[in-house]
C-alpha cells in the first residue's frame, strides 16, 4: 500500500505525516511507518431548517465549534439525510414547507435506524409543542435563540 502524506517535508523529517482522511502516521528510520493514529471522527450535526438565512447561522456558529453540518431545507430531506448520515444530532424546526416538524420529529422516533439520535427543536413555534413532544425533544429552544443556549445544548447531548 502506498503511503500518501500530507505532511511538510519538516513535519516528515520530525517523524510525523497525516493521510488523507486525518489518520496520524509515525515514520521511524528508512520511511516506514511505525504507526497510525485515527483523527477523532468530526461530530456531525444535522439542520432541518426552511430559513437559509437561520441555516447559514446555526451552519456558521456550529463549523465554528469543531462541528460538520449537512444542512437541508425540508422535511423528506432532513429524514432521508438522518437515515443516510447518522449525524451524531439533528436541530430541527418545527415550520417546514414540506412536512410538520413534529411529523418528522415521530418518524425519527419511529426509524430504528435515526431513534438514537437526539433532537433539538429550534423554532419560533416551540411553545406549541406538547408534553409529550418537549420529552420526546433532546432540548426545546425557541427562536430567536441565545447562542450560548444552543451551543450547550448541543454540547449536552453530543456527550
Amino acid at each position: 500500500m502506498a503511503l500518501v502524506a500530507q505532511s511538510s517535508d519538516a513535519a516528515v523529517a520530525r517523524g510525523v505525516a497525516t493521510r488523507p482522511g486525518g489518520a496520524v502516521l509515525r515514520i521511524e528510520g528508512a520511511g516506514r511507518v511505525a504507526s497510525e493514529e485515527r483523527a477523532p471522527a468530526r461530530r456531525t450535526i444535522l439542520v432541518i431548517e426552511d430559513s437559509e438565512p437561520i441555516r447559514r447561522i446555526l451552519g456558521l456558529l456550529l463549523e465554528g465549534h469543531g462541528y460538520e453540518v449537512v444542512a437541508v431545507e425540508a422535511g423528506r430531506e432532513g429524514l432521508d439525510a438522518a437515515q443516510r448520515l447518522q449525524p451524531c444530532a439533528i436541530s430541527l424546526d418545527l415550520s417546514l414547507p414540506d412536512v410538520d416538524g413534529r411529523e418528522v420529529l415521530r418518524a425519527l422516533q419511529a426509524d430504528p435506524r435515526t431513534q438514537a439520535i437526539p433532537v433539538i427543536v429550534v423554532s419560533a413555534y416551540a411553545s406549541t409543542l406538547s408534553p409529550a413532544e418537549r420529552a420526546s425533544a433532546a432540548e426545546v429552544l425557541s427562536k430567536p435563540f441565545d447562542v450560548d443556549e444552543l451551543l450547550s445544548g448541543v454540547a449536552r447531548v453530543v456527550s
